[in-house]
């Protein structure tokens, strides 16, 4: 089992690097376009936020949303960087939220 203080060394080093996994995203602009042409100050849940990328793309791109993430250097990581984020188990963390609240 590995260390949690070693995961964000182990994302940076199989999963890419943020620009790599930014570029990546660009895939998702047109459903990014289509929910900001048809909600409404739309919000978005993004579970299991890593090192923030989607949170990233989505206020990038005008839309507010939250992480939730129990990676507590993941955390400090997106904190740092101005992202909405909540600690904690997603199941159990998802339930402090009205059911409507998210787009």
């Amino acid at each position: 089992m590995m260390k949690s203080d070693s995961y964000f060394e182990f994302e940076e080093r199989f999963r890419g690097s943020t620009q790599e996994i930014k570029s990546r995203l660009s895939s998702y602009d047109g459903l990014i376009n289509y929910i900001l042409n048809n909600i409404d100050s739309p919000k978005i849940l993004d579970i299991g936020s890593g090192r923030g990328e989607w949170l990233e793309k989505c206020r990038d791109m005008g839309i507010e949303s939250i992480g939730i993430e129990n990676n507590n250097q993941m955390i400090s990581f997106c904190q740092e960087r101005g992202f909405k984020i909540v600690p904690g188990n997603a199941l159990e963390t998802i339930e402090q939220f009205d059911s409507d609240y998210f787009s």
